[in-house]
């Protein structure tokens, strides 16, 4: 069966360490910018 477990713990038992969303915001900012131009005036989500 399958368990939901906090991202962060899954997280930390893969890589050994704590990690910040902050610090998560920081290495994906370029390719969130990206993701953003790529989806100008798109409509995200369902009707």
């Amino acid at each position: 069966m399958l368990r939901l477990q906090d991202w962060r713990k899954v997280l930390k038992e893969v890589t050994g360490e704590d990690i910040s969303t902050p610090a998560m915001m920081e290495y994906f900012k370029l390719l969130m910018s990206w993701l953003e131009e790529q989806n100008k005036g798109r409509q995200i989500g369902w009707e």
